[in-house]
């Protein structure tokens, strides 16, 4: 008799979720994406650096000149490396602020904030927040300003009252430099002045918007209210806009309730944003939606080590169309998984490997990313995945 031969066809993407037999798609898969229904392994990584102090928990990249300028932040303090395009790069050296005080809780934000009067000076915002392991903590931490393209240690954003401190972090909506916290507290500097009289007067302003912490937040289109943005709290998704005149600004609720996992966790990719919730992945575009994930949804929280859940953090690889959040699983205290969207499959899938904190990719073409690799103290690695 002839044999009958069957092609067996499985769908892309890795189903953690259910049983081995409930569904077409793979079940298994070791540092493997998808392409065009297709799987195909993911690219390596070199190594910069390993005089990182560490474990990094936030990156910001600035590139000029043919020059990429990477400052990182963890609880030691701040430090600066630049490196080329080919990845060759200089020593690291430290632009920690005098007086600072390492705090192993300390986690971080930061924004560029260039001149819109026509300078050609480019500030380095970033915030310090001791809330990495509670991210409703309302312990505050110091704001720090400094030029981007030096190398001297950064100094205290200061207003009329002394040093500037808060809980959750900064942002800018260009050219109004912004800080958040506890009790819905959204304040803003004038424009284009964050010095200690920028902050009192004129277009600056002070707001308590709901009841609980602002843990994060972003730059928004906003259309005739530019400038605009999102901001995060425990609880809700406000948007925040400029009106002018005696208002200055309208701030709207767009959820609530609705959660965020990570103050590090949300993504912005071609002015959506994307984040992981307490129990489900969310987006907002316009609107804040659901993502499905049938594949792996439970097997992402069932083993979320929720004692750990701000040190979160998420980024993109538009190359391949994912969207990658970094968690620590099971007992482990940092990241050592990764949760992969595919939004161009549609599909879901998932890798191990340890990273804390990392930049997408810019003008330099890969993403960076830091991490301890073979017990080695941390180190900034540039990869191609």
């Amino acid at each position: 008799m002839p044999e009958n031969i069957f092609t067996l066809n499985s769908m892309p993407g890795v189903r953690r979720d259910g049983t081995t037999l409930s569904s077409p798609f793979y079940t298994d898969g070791v540092w493997v994406r998808f392409q065009k229904g297709k799987p195909r392994k993911i690219g390596g990584y070199s190594a910069v650096t390993q005089q990182l102090n560490g474990p990094v928990r936030h990156v910001h990249v600035d590139s000029r000149s043919g020059v990429n300028s990477l400052h990182y932040f963890s609880a030691s303090g701040v430090q600066r490396q630049d490196f080329d395009s080919g990845g060759g790069a200089t020593s690291v050296y430290n632009r920690t602020p005098f007086g600072f005080a390492a705090d192993a809780r300390l986690n971080w934000s930061s924004a560029a904030m260039y001149s819109s009067t026509g300078g050609a000076y480019t500030a380095l915002i970033a915030a310090s927040a001791p809330d990495v392991l509670d991210i409703a903590s309302d312990t505050a931490g110091y704001v720090y300003s400094g030029d981007i393209t030096g190398s001297a240690p950064l100094v205290s954003v200061a207003d009329g009252s002394g040093p500037i401190s808060v809980s959750g972090g900064c942002c800018v909506l260009q050219p109004f430099l912004f800080v958040y916290g506890s009790n819905g507290l959204i304040k803003n500097s004038k424009a284009n002045d964050f010095s200690s009289s920028g902050w009192s007067g004129g277009d600056a302003n002070a707001a308590n918007v709901c009841g609980t912490k602002i843990v994060y937040g972003a730059p928004l289109r906003g259309g005739s209210a530019s400038p605009a943005g999102l901001f995060w709290a425990l609880d809700s998704l406000i948007r925040v806009s400029f009106t002018g005149g005696t208002g200055i600004w309208a701030y709207d609720t767009l959820a609530c309730p609705t959660t965020v996992l990570s103050k590090k966790s949300i993504v912005e990719h071609d002015g959506k944003f994307y984040w992981p919730g307490v129990d489900r992945f969310l987006s907002y575009n316009g609107v804040v939606q659901e993502i499905p994930n049938p594949l792996n949804q439970n097997y992402f929280y069932e083993n979320l080590n929720y004692a750990h859940q701000n040190k979160v953090w998420g980024t993109k690889v538009a190359k391949w169309g994912e969207i990658w959040w970094f968690y620590p699983r099971g007992s482990d205290t940092e990241c050592g998984d990764a949760i992969i969207w595919n939004y161009r499959e549609n599909t879901w899938y998932d890798a191990e490997k340890q990273r804390t904190a990392g930049a997408p990719p810019g003008v330099f073409k890969f993403p960076v990313w830091t991490g301890d690799e073979d017990s080695i103290e941390t180190q900034l690695l540039t990869t191609g995945v």
